[in-house]
């Protein structure tokens, strides 16, 4: 049951945020900021996604958290959808075994009841390294050459500003990734 609400409450609000247009103005923003190259974007979303797993919440709640933005902000720039969700889940997972996250702290738990502390950093490094040669194989292999080759896409970058009703709902958006992530609030 507790995960048919998440599962509902995430497609719901970004659904709504679909909807008003919020994610088409946040992607532009993101194109704006890899100045038009689309080839940048798969790499700032690994990041992003990475990031994200390593200050707390692990791999599924990042990617559930970036993927809805990540493949709106991928279909704009013409990124193939299969890179762009690659890059999602190999960020994710690159973070997931910091010692910040929920399930490196788990691992890492586990690893002194075993006798095994003082690995922690041995251990993400490693697993972010596997993960990122993952990723880097996977730009290869699945268009972001291609993406090189096709330039820049700021002819496809509108100069519109992100309107009121697309600020509310990223902040609520913000909001809500923060209490997740901060204030340990369930997902759903």
């Amino acid at each position: 049951m507790n995960l048919l609400l998440t599962l509902t409450g995430v497609t719901l609000l970004f659904a709504c945020a679909q909807a008003n247009g919020a994610m088409e103005a946040a992607a532009r923003q993101s194109l704006r900021l890899c100045r038009g190259h689309a080839s940048v974007l798969p790499l700032l979303f690994f990041t992003l996604a990475a990031i994200m797993a390593m200050i707390g919440p692990g791999a599924i709640l990042s990617t559930a958290l970036i993927a809805p933005f990540a493949m709106t902000a991928g279909t704009r720039a013409g990124a193939p959808a299969f890179l762009i969700a690659l890059m999602v889940g190999n960020g994710a997972n690159a973070g997931n075994m910091s010692p910040f996250s929920t399930i490196g702290a788990i691992a890492n738990g586990l690893m002194a009841k075993q006798g095994l502390e003082g690995h922690q950093y041995s251990l993400w490094f490693f697993h972010a390294a596997a993960h990122i040669l993952v990723a880097i194989v996977a730009y290869l292999l699945f268009g972001g050459i291609a993406l090189f080759k096709k330039g820049s896409t700021s002819h496809a970058i509108q100069t519109s500003k992100i309107e009121s009703k697309h600020a509310v709902t990223l902040i609520v958006i913000a909001a809500w990734v923060s209490g997740v992530i901060l204030m340990k609030w369930p997902l759903g």
